[in-house]
């Protein structure tokens, strides 16, 4: 029991967290469901540890794309969301017409998409098509 309760520490304090900034209880319920996702299977967890190149991030089991392995990996993936969200709250506020909300959105987030995916690429696996755990 007193591992379980644990390992649900930081899904619930993260998710209350991520709800209580944003003002938003969905946001909150999202990165809760993200972080009980992530800590639900044992192998995939031996998957994200065995990482004796300190990579943020690594290829995911099923379909094309990373997953963090690292507190880095989360903080970068926090810091995206957070950025994301700070951007449409701020231009829903200020945006006078759709051209405004879509300037105050789009742009900010073309550009903040490129940017973690270049991080990606440079702190994680080389990405490619894969269907279940990686062949030893």
């Amino acid at each position: 029991m007193k591992d379980l309760i644990k390992r649900m520490g930081l899904p619930i304090a993260a998710g209350i967290l991520a709800g209580w900034l944003t003002g938003e209880f969905w946001f909150g319920m999202i990165i809760l469901v993200v972080f009980l996702f992530s800590l639900s299977s044992h192998d995939y967890r031996e998957y994200a540890k065995n990482n004796p190149q300190n990579l943020w991030f690594k290829r995911k089991w099923y379909g094309w794309g990373w997953m963090p392995v690292r507190w880095q990996g989360w903080l970068s993936i926090a810091a995206y969301a957070g950025l994301i969200a700070f951007f449409f709250v701020r231009a829903d506020a200020k945006s006078h017409s759709l051209s405004d909300t879509l300037y105050g959105v789009f742009i900010p987030f073309i550009i903040l998409t490129i940017i973690f995916t270049i991080l990606l690429y440079l702190k994680g696996e080389k990405p490619g098509w894969q269907w279940g755990p990686p062949q030893q």
